[in-house]
């Protein structure tokens, strides 16, 4: 359940930053990024068989990058976005 309200959080936040024009584009985007995740996610149950503790790292490894990511997104509260590419 907290995943999902972190996904929803995740979607709403990020597709208000792009301009009107590129919205369906940038939601598309993540969209697939998505899936992709949750196709890869089982296969590192067994990549874990081969070298123990690999998925812990590698999944602490992804959630410092998607930290680092989304702390460089700028602030758009009160700006008037571009209706532009």
């Amino acid at each position: 359940m907290t995943v999902t309200t972190a996904l929803m959080t995740l979607i709403v936040y990020t597709t208000e930053l792009y301009p009107t024009v590129v919205r369906t584009i940038g939601y598309g985007f993540q969209s697939t990024v998505g899936r992709l995740g949750a196709i890869a996610a089982p296969l590192l149950i067994y990549i874990n068989g081969f070298f123990p503790g690999l998925l812990y790292f590698s999944c602490g490894i992804l959630i410092f990058l998607s930290v680092g990511s989304i702390k460089r997104l700028k602030e758009t509260k009160n700006v008037l976005l571009p209706d532009s590419i």
